[in-house]
C-alpha cells in the first residue's frame, strides 16, 4: 500500500500541470552517518515572480537630428516565470550530524511560453543541531544557478509615440543565481515515516541582457521619429524573501526513501521531491 501512495504522488506531480517553485529542500537535518554516501534524483516545478531593475539603451530617429541616443532608467515585473528542474544528487556525510550535496541537471524555463532547456547546476549542506527520541532539529541551505536563452520576450516600455507598440518582443539571456536557508525540525512518525518543516529565506539574484532579434534598418525606415531598442540590461531579483515550507519523508526500501515537500512565500509557491538511496 505505501509503495502503491509514493508510485501515485509521482505519477500526478510529473503530468498534472505544474504552478509550483523553487528548489526542493528535504528534512532540514542530516541523514548520513560520517563517511556515507547516497545519489538520488531531485524534482522541482516552479511558479514565481521577480523584478527586473535596469538600464535601457536604444536610438530613435528623429527627421531634425538624425539618429540620437538615448540611455533610460528601466524596470518591471516578469510574471509567472515557470522553471522545471531535474538534478541527480550526490550526498556525502562530514559526519554523523553534517552532510554535503552537489547537484547537476538541467531546467526548463518559461516566460510567457517562449521556453528554454539549459544546465543547471547547486550544491547544498544540511546540519543536525538537537537529536532526542523522535524529535531532530537542524537547518539546511541550498544554491542553485542556471543560464536560459529567449527568443521573444514580452517587455513592457514607455513609448516615444502611440504608434510605437508595447510590449516590444525582444530576445536576451537570463542568468539566475538562488540561495534557500531554512531551520527546522523533523518528527519520526513511525520507523519509516517522518514529516518535516520549518520556515525559510529565499534569495534570487541575477542577470538578464535583452536585444532586439530583428533590428530594422534606419536608412529604410519611412516616418521620423522611430524608437529603436539596442540592448536592455537589468538586474533581477524575487519579489518576496520569507516563507514556509512542510514535507514528508517515507521509506521505501531498504536505504531507499522519498520526500515531497510543500513551500510557500508571498511572490511563489513550490513542489519538489527527492528519490534518494543510501550508498554504504
Amino acid at each position: 500500500m505505501k509503495k502503491l501512495l509514493v508510485i501515485a504522488i509521482i505519477l500526478f506531480c510529473f503530468y498534472s500541470q505544474a504552478v509550483f517553485a523553487l528548489d526542493t529542500l528535504g528534512p532540514p537535518v542530516a541523514r548520513l552517518k560520517k563517511g556515507q554516501f547516497s545519489a538520488g534524483v531531485d524534482y522541482s516545478c516552479s511558479d514565481t515572480d521577480f523584478r527586473a531593475k535596469g538600464k535601457s539603451k536604444q536610438y530613435w530617429i528623429d527627421m531634425f537630428f538624425g539618429r540620437v541616443r538615448v540611455e533610460k532608467k528601466h524596470s518591471f515585473r516578469i510574471r509567472d516565470v515557470k522553471i522545471n528542474r531535474v538534478y541527480g544528487d550526490i550526498a556525502y556525510g562530514i559526519n554523523d550530524k553534517w552532510e554535503v550535496s552537489l547537484y547537476l541537471g538541467g531546467a526548463n524555463t518559461d516566460v510567457k511560453d517562449d521556453q528554454s532547456r539549459d544546465f543547471a547546476i547547486g550544491f547544498g549542506t544540511r546540519v543536525t543541531f538537537y537529536d532526542k527520541n523522535n524529535l531532530k532539529l537542524g537547518a539546511v541551505a541550498a544554491f542553485s544557478w542556471l543560464r536560459s536563452h529567449y527568443d521573444s520576450m514580452a517587455v513592457p516600455h514607455q513609448p516615444l509615440s502611440p504608434a510605437w507598440p508595447s510590449p516590444i518582443m525582444m530576445a536576451g539571456t537570463l542568468s539566475l543565481c538562488e540561495i534557500q536557508i531554512a531551520i527546522g525540525a523533523n518528527y519520526e512518525l513511525r520507523k519509516s515515516v517522518s514529516i518535516y518543516g520549518g520556515p525559510f529565506l529565499h534569495f534570487a539574484d541575477g542577470d538578464l541582457c535583452l536585444k532586439d532579434p530583428n533590428p530594422p534598418n534606419p536608412i529604410s525606415i519611412p516616418e521620423a521619429p522611430r524608437l529603436l531598442y539596442l540592448k536592455n540590461s537589468y538586474d533581477i531579483d524575487e519579489v518576496s524573501y520569507f516563507g514556509g515550507y512542510i514535507g514528508a519523508e517515507i521509506d521505501i526500501a531498504k536505504n531507499i526513501s522519498y520526500n515531497i515537500e510543500y513551500q510557500h512565500t508571498a511572490a511563489a509557491d513550490a513542489l519538489g521531491m527527492k528519490l534518494i538511496c543510501r550508498l554504504k
